[in-house]
């Protein structure tokens, strides 16, 4: 029951993917089903799914009434379901539900602009643009970035992960992209991103 209350006390200050976590799988240690699929839920619908998934996951659904749970993954939307399950995207909220005979699965719906969202700040530094940005609902990925301008459009994936952060726990990863250069294109030195 501590961990519990510490962790909800983590988790009223700041939203983290392990603290959700830890919350549900305490809470279904202590017996209680519903509130462990609750917090299972939240972690699911704000964050992307951690590697490896934790094998608890399937254990909530189960002892919550659930047919299964869903999640988003690398590669997109995963979990633990039965055979038989639809995906709808909701017109109104913009997420995607996943249903099994009627009932949304743990989980559901998810939100892609949630757990797609990326957050940063850029500035001009000389003749340079120098910044910062990351994923919230998935804090180990590195971001990608489209810079438009006059030259066109170029992708770079921001890796500085030296750079100070903008506030406690915020995984920013840094990125500096000369501008002005006449020789040189100024996005050699950065990995381009091809999907």
């Amino acid at each position: 029951g501590e961990a519990a209350l510490l962790l909800e006390g983590v988790l009223a200050a700041v939203a983290l993917r392990e603290a959700w976590w830890s919350l549900a799988t305490v809470r279904l240690a202590l017996g209680d089903a519903r509130a462990a699929a609750a917090a299972l839920s939240e972690a699911l619908r704000r964050f992307r799914l951690p590697d490896p998934v934790p094998p608890v996951a399937a254990a909530i659904a189960r002892a919550a009434g659930f047919a299964g749970w869903c999640g988003l993954g690398p590669r997109g939307p995963v979990g633990v379901v039965p055979a038989g399950v639809a995906a709808r995207r909701l017109r109104d909220a913009g997420g995607v539900a996943f249903v099994s005979d009627g009932q949304h699965l743990l989980g559901s719906p998810l939100d892609p602009a949630v757990l797609g969202r990326v957050e940063g700040a850029v500035r001009a530094e000389g003749a340079a643009l120098v910044g910062w940005a990351w994923h919230p609902a998935d804090p180990d990925r590195d971001p990608v970035l489209t810079l438009r301008g006059g030259a066109g459009e170029r992708r770079l994936v921001a890796r500085d992960r030296s750079i100070p952060t903008p506030r406690p726990l915020v995984l920013a990863r840094g990125f500096r992209v000369p501008l002005g250069a006449r020789d040189a294109d100024p996005f050699e030195q950065y990995e381009q991103h091809r999907e």
